[in-house]
């Protein structure tokens, strides 16, 4: 089809759905009761209207706050006290302990449905055995999507796995001068890498960093700190560790930077970047199985010329 061409029902002559059309399909909807001005003045900051009362913030799970925190929200939320005896109930209430360290203005816990599949068998170094695997879902057919692709995968011997890399990154920021001022902070930073993981050692005792790779970029200079974090995801426990190295960095060096950020985005956390495709976030592992085609048909229901065709379609789509 050549470029602006319109694309039309051959049977019914009638213009397919556009992007066009779907924006105004939407602008309609959303003028259906209200004019333009309206909603230009509903979607403006409101700095007049007094704000209902803040949740007290409360790092320390205490009973206390946790009650005053749920006056507010019956009061001004519109959550019952049928809300409020679900998910501050007396289980939830007798946990509270146990997630000391692990949230804040703690209001309660919520259930969430849980299924099992398995057992799913894995070929791998550390991981080697029959799993029973539980996922907590809303989400109907998953679960038994994933069990049918479990059983396959176990009735053909199990998949092999390997752990590839491991890594946590954290990526400080330093900004200088000039190019000369950032060269020699490099050239002062890669004989310190010692001093540097000794200084990230005081905060952790689960965390260590094992690599720390600078990136020059102008004046510039991006630290990518690389750290193994135990069985933790670790986020704040590698923010926490590359504030100490930055602080070690910014003491003893003689080469001082203009400004600097414990995370400057170029480790691509909680966000898409080029790094976050050219290394590991946590772990990165690879799996196969080799599958029988009778078994497929079996399991999944479908031929063997199904298969063949449904992933040619996909090659397409993808």
């Amino acid at each position: 089809m050549c470029a602006g061409a319109v694309r039309t029902d051959a049977i019914q002559g009638t213009v397919l759905p556009s992007a066009y059309e779907a924006t105004r399909r939407l602008i309609a909807e959303m003028l259906a009761a209200r004019s333009q001005q309206q909603v230009a003045d509903g979607s403006r900051p409101d700095g007049t209207t007094p704000l209902p009362p803040m949740v007290r913030p409360s790092r320390r799970l205490d009973p206390k706050f946790t009650s005053a925190n749920w006056r507010t929200l019956l009061k001004h939320s519109g959550a019952g006290e049928a809300d409020r005896d679900r998910l501050y109930g007396d289980r939830a209430q007798a946990d509270l302990s146990a997630y000391a360290n692990n949230i804040e203005n703690y209001a309660g816990t919520v259930e969430v449905p849980i299924g099992v599949i398995g057992p799913l068998r894995v070929n791998g170094i550390f991981a080697k055995g029959d799993f029973y695997a539980p996922l907590a879902t809303t989400e109907a057919a998953l679960v038994a999507s994933y069990g049918r692709g479990a059983r396959l995968i176990s009735s053909a011997g199990g998949c092999t796995t390997g752990v590839l890399a491991e890594g946590v990154h954290r990526a400080p920021g330093f900004a200088f001068a000039s190019v000369t001022e950032a060269g020699l902070f490099v050239a002062w930073v890669v004989e310190q890498v010692e001093t540097l993981k000794a200084a990230a050692k005081t905060t952790t005792s689960h965390g260590e960093l094992v690599e720390v790779s600078p990136h020059v970029e102008g004046d510039h200079v991006y630290l990518v700190c690389t750290y193994t974090t135990g069985d933790a995801a670790g986020q704040n426990m590698v923010t926490i560790a590359t504030e100490a190295v930055c602080k070690a960095i910014l003491e003893a060096c003689p080469i001082k930077p203009r400004y600097w950020f414990v995370e400057a985005n170029f480790s691509g956390d909680k966000k898409a970047s080029a790094m976050s495709f050219q290394s590991s976030r946590g772990r990165k592992v690879t799996a196969s199985v080799e599958l029988d085609g009778d078994w497929c048909a079996r399991i999944c229901t479908r031929r063997r010329s199904g298969w063949r065709i449904t992933g040619g379609c996909r090659r397409w789509g993808a």
